[in-house]
């Protein structure tokens, strides 16, 4: 029970009781009515009888049953028992003395807070004399003011709350005090400011404050890591650079529920939000003593005009922009002042505010006038001019900034023309576009969008409130505030809005409104632009939809993770995905081919919405052929990796793989690259399968094929397993510090350790040739790092024997990343080392020949003119003219020149071969007698023939090239003296020979061979000696063609060399040949007929000029008709016209067009009587080694001697040879 407060009572006089009046003549009736209308309860006691009566209102704010009217006992008993006797003395007594005349008590209510009441009485004495004397009442009334109560309550809070608000603000001076006044560096103000802070939270003596700013962090005294913390960023322009914390270490006394107040909360952010202000304000003073030194450096360099000037006007310094705009130079401007720059007619203007300046009127000064140049032409120019006050002398100057508008004044007429086309802008606009009144909130008017967006027409919007168009109260109450809002406020609102059209279609749409200021700062009214976003908040639904799916997808994919096995995990995955994407059934089928290559699919799991029954059982759902169904194009489909989306009608009930789908979305589902099987979705009403759902589905596919791809995958590594140990590799598995702890099989066969040997010991130790000392230097670096190493370094076998090995190290990882083994994998590479050299300079020597062969064609044309054209002119001229002997000397060079070319094309082995059958140790006999005359008597020669005939098929020139080159290069290896053995034999070359000598290959062989007792060949030129122009000779004494010729004369006839050299012991070579089979040796040539007068006509086909205009001049001086062709499509022209009466085809090998091949074949199928003699320098295209001649296939190699084309055209043309 409490008294009554002063802020809300009640009296009696209130319902109409007057403060004395006879007992006799008081009746309740009276003022019921009035006491129940002002929500009181009335009560009366008397006494002299002990009646009491009370009001229906009375009984109910007791919270008694209606009878209880006259019931004082039961009237009390809901009061609370505390107040209970209080209130009986009080109704029975009336107040004690000295204390008001009311007071309040408690109703207690269960489940909620008390009901309050407050009572007040008044003793209404007797009246009257002898029998009219009444008797003396008590009258009384009960109000409820329990809202009162909790005010009162609220209030006292309140007064709390506000101690600590002030003891907040104080802090927050504190630190604002501070952070102005501070005078040392940033990091000594920031470490005051903790114990500053702690201060201003409820708890301070157990409080702690961490301020970090960048990567320092400045801490209150005793500072401990606090349980409960709250945090406020430390932003800088925006960006977070630091964070206030508060914190306690332990839990404060009687905080219960809230640890930190709302308003502590918002402490800690304006205490954060006046570090940043003052850090921001350091840092803005650092910039503006860094902007006075640029300036000074800028000044010269600025984009506009820039001067000092007294304040008489006269310039004191100017940078060279200024004297560029105006044109005087600087030295002249030092002389001048403000006036005599100013036209005549606007000077008068121009000293007044000149005046206004210096007075002191103004400080500062802007604006567009007209000045004039050095050269009388007048320009706009927009002036600033601030007064300044040199802090060292107190004298006042100007500063002025002047720039040249008469451009941008040009420019502003043509604003003024494009404001008309703004206007019209406006009424194409796209969007939406009302301007609205601000005083009344009515529609001033719009733009056709208006029309298009809301269907009514624009004279009916105009003048009508917008609100007609607003569905929701609140935006529109937004745009009301923001009309009538100070111009102090933003200048734009942004609103998402539901609005009504005429038409009754409700749609979303996008507000921006723009306020009108006019001039003096009062808004007149409101731009509003809107846009229609139904779309997009469709969109923001569908991805509402596509979260709900997306959480689907991560519970079912980690369900899929975390099941040990498959089978476990399928019935709570097909739930989700079914209860998510509402479908009626899910099922997981497999897919399997039977032994006829036929498919069948059976269900493998199933999953249906309550109500429908389980297909799980369903005997049609197992090993369901699916070609007898009709569904091969669903298979072809998944193959592909389409989903396949159906849609089924009434007709199509009852189908075994759809008994009562309607609308079926089926997925693939792949393990690896092989589909298993699909995953249908079925639905028993037609629906729509959305493309988020889709993608769902299809992700739950994948993932069922991950996990049974994962499944396989375990096999596979126990597969895996095997293969590792009956690799042919050698693989090591050893820990960080390289100690073996794994080998395989192989391992052992490379390095010839056991298992048991190599387990525990250091494998770069046991392994490399010089133990650890060897290793590469970026191994370690390498792996450490987590990358693979790949190397080649030099092993060591079990018996100490050296060998070549490929390491590859690749590191492996725990679970948590580190590195925890290292995988080695060892190859012996020896032998392959050994078989790629070879292999690189077989390669090396194939390149140069061909570029060689391909440039002697060109120069076998050249060399066929030089040399025709001279032997003519040599031939017109008298045998005694000086003019004679010039031309033998070129045709001297033109034939070495010849036999130079001849050497590339046989290196090139691209030289035309004339092979036979031969006999070696004829070769061997035939070469000797000539090199008795060449290599000299201080040579000793020795001829060593074999007893057996060595049969090869060979151009027997090319071997006495191959045998000359050999024996000159091995006289030149001994200048003064020694022993040349010429050398011929059989050698059949197995398998196992082949191994130890990897440049041979099996089969049998006939050899010679050239033994010098020489200088020997150093190693290092032995790789090169095939190469073209590389000779270890003196400057002038070879060609470096020699062994190069060599080289392509045997791969030109499929054969093997070889060498062997020591220095200062001798050279052997050796070219092995491949044994002629059968016995007996080609036929010789024929000897020469005697050349016959030359008459007939012959074909010339040539494409080079020069080369055509020789052969044309060779053949007609012979006594020849020649028809000329340029190519060959025009040599089969003339053959078409004249075939009858063409004795000879004179054809180039390589022409454009059409080939001298095909005009040969063409002649063979057609006119094969006519006989054809090919020129060539060289082709590869036509000659190769399939082209074998015969009779009608004849060849002369360019450069060729006209006596020599002569002599064999006569050959081929003579009677009886057609």
């Amino acid at each position: 029970m409490t008294r009554p407060s002063p802020n809300r009572s009640h009296s009696l006089e209130d319902v109409g009781v007057p403060p004395a009046r006879a007992a006799a003549d008081f009746r309740p009736e009276a003022y019921h009515q009035a006491a129940a209308a002002a929500g009181l309860g009335v009560w009366q006691w008397e006494p002299r009888t002990g009646r009491f009566r009370a009001s229906p209102r009375c009984v109910e704010l007791l919270g008694c049953s209606s009878r209880a009217g006259d019931d004082l006992a039961e009237l009390l008993a809901p009061v609370h028992p505390e107040d209970r006797p209080a209130l009986s003395r009080f109704i029975q007594e009336g107040p004690a003395e000295g204390d008001s005349d009311g007071f309040r008590l408690r109703i207690p209510r269960p489940g909620d807070a008390a009901r309050w009441l407050e009572a007040r009485c008044r003793r209404i004495p007797a009246t009257g004399d002898g029998a009219d004397r009444g008797h003396p009442l008590t009258v009384g009334t009960l109000l409820d003011v329990t809202a009162q109560v909790e005010r009162d309550h609220e209030l006292e809070r309140l007064r709390g709350d506000l101690k600590e608000r002030v003891k907040e603000s104080r802090c927050l001076l504190e630190v604002s005090r501070l952070l102005i006044d501070a005078g040392g560096t940033i990091a000594e103000c920031l470490a005051q400011l903790p114990e500053l802070i702690r201060r201003g939270w409820q708890f301070p003596e157990i409080c702690v404050v961490r301020i970090r700013v960048d990567q320092a962090s400045f801490l209150s005294d005793g500072w401990r890591p606090p349980q409960f913390t709250q945090c406020a960023p430390i932003a800088l322009e925006g960006e977070a650079i630091g964070e206030l914390l508060v914190g306690y270490p332990e839990r404060p006394p009687g905080s219960l529920r809230r640890i930190f107040l709302p308003e502590e909360d918002q402490l800690a952010r304006a205490l954060a939000e006046r570090i940043g202000e003052f850090l921001h304000r350091r840092r803005f003073e650092d910039a503006l003593r860094q902007s006075e030194e640029r300036f000074r450096s800028t000044f010269e360099q600025a984009a506009v005009g820039l001067l000092h000037a007294d304040m008489q006007g006269n310039f004191l310094r100017v940078n060279q922009r200024f004297c560029e705009i105006v044109g005087y130079d600087r030295d002249e401007l030092l002389r001048l002042s403000f006036a005599d720059l100013i036209p005549e007619g606007e000077l008068q203007r121009g000293l007044a505010e000149a005046e206004c300046i210096t007075s002191g009127e103004v400080t500062t000064f802007a604006g567009e006038r007209r000045y004039r140049r050095k050269n009388g032409q007048f320009f706009w120019a927009n002036l600033t001019v601030s007064v300044v006050e040199d802090r060292i002398n107190g004298q006042r100057y100007m500063i002025c900034a002047m720039e040249d508008i008469s451009q941008r004044k040009a420019q502003e007429q043509e604003l003024l023309d494009t404001r008309f086309l703004m206007e019209k802008t406006l009424t194409s606009m796209h969007e939406a576009v009302l301007v609205i009144d601000a005083a009344s909130g009515r529609i001033l008017t719009c733009n056709p969008a208006v029309e298009r967006l809301f269907g009514y027409p624009r004279l009916e919007l105009i003048d009508q409130s917008v609100e007609a168009l607003h569905l929701e109260p609140d935006n529109y109450r937004r745009l009301r505030d923001f009309l009538e809002g100070s111009p102090g406020q933003s200048e734009s609102l942004h609103l998402e809005c539901r609005m009504r059209c005429r038409d009754g279609r409700v749609i979303h749409t996008d507000h921006t409104v723009t306020r009108i200021t006019e001039e003096g700062g009062w808004i007149s009214g409101v731009v509003n632009v809107i846009r229609d976003i139904s779309s997009r908040k469709q969109a923001e639904e569908n991805l509402l939809r596509r979260e709900q799916i997306l959480e689907a997808m991560a519970y079912i994919s980690e369900r899929l993770l975390r099941a040990q096995q498959l089978h476990e995990a399928l019935p709570s995955i097909l739930s989700r995905l079914g209860e998510t994407l509402e479908a009626d059934r899910v099922q997981l089928f497999e897919t399997t081919r039977n032994a006829d290559g036929s498919r069948c699919t059976s269900l493998r799991q199933d999953w249906a919405a309550p109500g429908i029954p389980s297909d799980l059982l369903n005997p049609d759902l197992q090993q369901a052929p699916v070609a007898e169904h009709g569904f091969e194009d669903w298979s072809d489909r998944l193959d592909a990796g389409q989903v396949v989306l159906e849609h089924f009608t009434d007709a199509d009930r009852g189908h075994p793989l759809a008994p009562d789908a309607r609308s079926v979305l089926v997925i693939p589902v792949f393990a690896g690259s092989e589909r298993w099987g699909a995953l249908r979705l079925t639905s028993l009403t037609p629906r729509d399968w959305p493309a988020a759902e889709v993608d769902a589905a299809r992700s739950v596919a994948v993932n069922i094929g991950s996990a049974l791809q994962r499944r396989r995958i375990f096999a596979d590594l126990r597969r895996l397993s095997m293969a590792i140990e009956q690799a042919i590799e050698a693989v090591v598995l050893i820990d960080i510090n390289g100690r073996i702890q794994y080998v395989n099989r192989a391992f052992s066969k490379v390095t010839g350790y056991a298992p048991l040997e190599a387990l525990g010991q250091d494998f770069f130790g046991l392994n490399l040739q010089e133990g650890s000392r060897d290793l590469p230097p970026d191994l370690w670096d390498t792996l450490l790092t987590g990358r693979v190493w790949d190397g080649r370094v030099k092993g060591r076998k079990k018996e100490g024997r050296p060998f070549d090995e490929e390491m590859s190290i690749s590191p492996a990882r725990d679970d948590d990343g580190r590195i925890v083994n290292f995988v080695v994998v060892l190859r012996d590479v020896t032998e392959q080392l050994r078989l790629d050299q070879q292999l690189r300079q077989s390669q090396k020597m194939e390149a140069i020949g061909q570029l060689a062969g391909g440039v002697a064609h060109d120069f076998n044309n050249l060399l066929q003119v030089i040399q025709g054209y001279s032997q003519l002119a040599r031939r017109e001229l008298a045998a005694d003219a000086r003019l004679r002997e010039h031309l033998d000397q070129v045709l001297k060079a033109s034939e070495r020149a010849a036999d130079l070319v001849s050497q590339l094309l046989t290196f090139s082995r691209r030289q035309v071969r004339q092979p036979r059958r031969v006999d070696l140790n004829v070769i061997v006999d035939d070469v000797v007698r000539m090199l008795r005359r060449v290599i000299g008597e201080h040579i000793h020669l020795e001829p060593h023939t074999a007893a057996v005939p060595c049969l090869v098929q060979a151009d027997t020139g090319q071997l006495e090239q191959v045998l000359m080159n050999l024996c000159v290069n091995a006289r030149d290896a001994m200048p003064h003296g020694g022993r040349l053995r010429v050398h011929c034999g059989q050698r059949e070359f197995t398998p196992d020979d082949c191994l130890a000598e990897p440049w041979a290959r099996p089969g049998q062989f006939a050899w010679l061979g050239v033994e010098d007792n020489g200088v020997g060949i150093p190693p290092d030129a032995l790789e090169h000696i095939f190469e073209p122009f590389f000779t270890t000779k003196d400057k002038g004494r070879g060609t470096g063609l020699g062994l190069a010729t060599v080289y392509g004369i045997v791969k030109q006839h499929d054969g093997l060399i070889s060498v062997q050299s020591e220095p200062g012991r001798g050279t052997f070579f050796r070219v092995y040949l491949p044994l002629a089979q059968g016995d007996g040796l080609s036929e010789g040539a024929a000897e020469h007929e005697e050349l016959q007068a030359g008459h007939g006509l012959i074909l010339l086909a040539e494409d080079e000029e020069l080369v055509r205009n020789l052969a044309v001049r060779i053949l007609e001086s012979a006594g020849y008709r020649v028809l000329v062709a340029h190519d060959g499509q025009q040599a089969l022209d003339l053959l078409e016209q004249h075939a009858d009466q063409i004795d000879l085809a004179l054809l180039d090998m390589v022409m454009p067009r059409v080939s001298g091949r095909t005009v040969y074949e063409h002649i063979r199928r057609n006119r094969p009587s006519i006989p054809v003699l090919f020129t060539s320098g060289y082709s590869t295209d036509v000659l190769d080694s399939t082209m074998i001649p015969d009779e009608n296939f004849h060849l002369i190699e360019k450069p060729y001697q006209p006596q020599l084309l002569l002599r064999r055209i006569s050959e081929l043309i003579r009677p009886g040879r057609r």
